[in-house]
């Protein structure tokens, strides 16, 4: 069985470059390595030999039955198939940036108490093979910092080197943690395909962009004369006694004198906002962590004064403004040729779930919020393409149903699947409204405190009251729904270390500690630290806390659900023929939905195989509650989600 670890340099990233400089293998087995490069290089080491043209390592690795480095599925593998588009891998592939980054969710945690050891704080949470370097004590050096990458050198090819030999320290590392298949499957599949993604992008109508940012730039001057009128400039005075004669300022030494000035409202300033309200009448209930009244578009929207009606505005515009055009992560400043190519962290949260950035796609305003519409429907097709946008249908219920079905036989499940649960909901935590229903569960099951949970019903209460009362809305929700309260229960105690067992009958009061009764009368003894769940793939997941523990679980089982309904959508359009790119692309994954642009005679049958694939996920997993989705057909981001 043939094996390589691998890394290349070229001369610029995936959109610009046009060759490879180095290509550096490593057979783990026998711990040789193999350094190719089209120019005259030998290397001191004699385990390492320069034998080999780029194009026989290129064999070697098209050949090889696995082929493992850091980052290849989005950088290394492409690169060298735009430079050599014969070049197919035929073996399995592991990249251990992604193995990095599911099997060490919390890595930060650990990073941060290596820090006063030396560890670098701005690697401080990061998988790149820098960070892995100081980790392992194999550090890769300073050349990539400061080189032209346009030019080969042999201090290019050797930082080629010491990057293999980074990856095949910390695939050993990996290895010795022996990940499951089913995880390495699903993470390194779901991978590939959000390359693809990445590199295809999304179609982002600028012309209509541009004329929005217009709009969003004339109402942020009209609310700036808005913000004026609301609040006069004020004066302020400032008595000091001067230490010279200023005749000019009309000052005579050692004589007090008062200063008056004007000062403008500044919209910009959290501060100056606080006090102008607080002058109005208005008492604080949240603070920063600095001790400042906190103002944000919420507290201002609810506010009774006609002026922090204007503010919650600005403070809206403003971000509007921020994604749109003039933020660092701009749609406008991140467009390339018609299309936005946002990358995706495919384990960017410890539960699993995907991050964002360049830019944030998952922070694309809904289409009920302010500008919501205008903004989603930016996001569109290429020419005589159209867009399918598919959902999970209620994801987080079917997750929770799914896991409390080991206490209440699949009860939770069919009121989801046939009833109406958020009434149910209603009855149980003795709420006004369904609606009100709705926004409880969703806080609850993301671990909202009682004072966020209180203000569902009570936004005008104060801060104890809303505690108060977000307790007792707990309190009888969880008396009334006996399975999430057991759920619950069983969940915090195994991430707090606890573990099932027969207690004693005689336990040394030294030990009492480590035993605990649960409501339903079986004892638990502690037998670890804690801080782990098992994912539904078997993968660990790192809970900080036990109240977070719930939410991490159901969160972490939403995103596997999401990752493989994807991959089992992508393998039916393969099947039949489809062509990514030609036929159909993927243009964005965001949580639980998944949007596709494709051939408008297609689009039907995609959609159906894109919900099938949702359902199939489920059965993958043998959920207790089926998993279903469905779809939706237009021009744009608006009209299909």
């Amino acid at each position: 069985m043939a094996r390589y670890l691998f890394d290349c340099e070229t001369d610029g990233l995936l959109d610009t470059l046009t060759r490879v400089h180095s290509l550096v293998l490593r057979d783990p087995d026998i711990g040789f390595t193999f350094s190719a490069t089209p120019h005259p290089y030998s290397s001191p080491d004699p385990t390492i030999s320069t034998d080999w043209t780029v194009e026989e390592a290129l064999h070697a690795l098209m050949y090889a039955d696995e082929i493992i480095g850091h980052n290849i599925i989005k950088f290394d593998i492409p690169a060298l198939q735009k430079v050599y588009p014969w070049f197919q891998p035929k073996g399995k592939i592991t990249d251990t940036l992604v193995c990095s980054r599911f099997i060490w969710s919390d890595i930060a945690d650990h990073d941060l108490k290596q820090v006063r050891k030396g560890y670098p704080g701005k690697l401080v949470g990061s998988h790149s093979l820098k960070a892995w370097g100081y980790r392992l004590g194999v550090l890769k050096g300073e050349f990539g910092e400061t080189t032209d990458w346009h030019y080969w050198s042999p201090e290019m090819q050797t930082y080629c080197e010491q990057d293999v030999e980074v990856t095949a320290e910390l695939y050993a590392r990996i290895q010795k943690k022996e990940p499951t298949e089913k995880s390495l499957w699903i993470e390194h599949e779901f991978c590939k395909i959000i390359a693809m993604q990445e590199r295809h992008g999304f179609a982002f109508n600028e012309g209509e962009a541009i004329k929005l940012y217009n709009q969003l730039v004339k109402r942020r001057l009209e609310i700036a004369g808005e913000l004026q009128v609301a609040f006069p400039p004020v004066e302020k005075t400032e008595v000091f006694i001067p230490k010279v004669n200023n005749r000019q300022r009309g000052y005579v030494k050692g004589e007090p004198f008062t200063k008056k000035w004007m000062v403008e409202f500044n919209p910009s300033s959290r501060q100056m906002i606080a006090d102008r309200l607080q002058a109005m009448g208005w008492v604080p209930q949240e603070f920063t962590p600095s001790g400042q009244p906190k103002i944000d578009e919420t507290i201002l929207q609810a506010l009774p004064y006609a002026q922090a009606k204007v503010l919650a505005e600005h403070f809206l515009v403003e971000k509007r403004i921020g994604q749109l055009a003039e933020g660092d992560q701009a749609w406008l400043k991140l467009v390339k040729k018609g299309r936005i190519h946002g990358s995706v962290n495919t384990n960017g949260a410890v539960t699993g779930r995907c991050t964002h950035s360049n830019p944030n796609v998952a922070q694309v305003p809904r289409v009920g919020s302010p500008f919501g519409a205008e903004c989603r429907a930016l996001f569109t097709t290429t020419s005589r393409w159209v867009l399918v946008g598919a959902d999970l249908s209620g994801l987080e219920l079917r997750c929770l149903a799914h896991f409390m079905a080991l206490f209440d036989g699949g009860e939770y499940g069919r009121i989801v699947l046939e009833g109406d649960i958020h009434t149910v909901n209603q009855n149980a935590a003795g709420l006004p409204t369904r609606n009100d229903a709705k926004t409880f569960i969703y806080a609850f099951l993301y671990g909202a405190g009682d004072q966020k949970i209180g203000s569902i019903v009570a936004p005008d209460a104060s801060p104890e009251e809303q505690k108060r009362i977000g307790k007792k809305l707990k309190r009888q929700f969880l008396q009334k729904t006996p399975a999430l309260r057991r759920l619950r229960e069983v969940v915090e105690l195994k991430v707090l270390g606890f573990v099932p067992k027969a207690r004693p009958l005689n336990v040394n009061p030294a030990y009492e500690y480590m035993w605990r009764q649960d409501s339903a009368k079986q004892w638990w003894f502690k037998a670890s630290s804690g801080g782990v769940l098992i994912g539904l793939d078997g993968r660990k997941l790192h809970v900080r806390s036990a109240h977070a523990a719930l939410n991490t679980l159901l969160q972490s089982a939403g995103a596997l659900i999401s990752k493989v309904a994807m991959i089992f959508a992508y393998q039916e359009l393969s099947t039949r023929g489809y062509v990514f790119g030609r036929d159909y692309a993927f243009v964005a994954h965001v949580h639980d939905e998944i949007q596709t642009e494709c051939r408008p005679e297609l689009a039907d049958e995609i959609g159906k195989i894109v919900v099938q694939g949702m359902r199939d996920a489920g059965t993958y997993f043998a959920f207790g509650c089926p998993i279903d989705g469905e779809f939706k057909i237009g021009n744009n981001w608006k009209e299909t989600h």
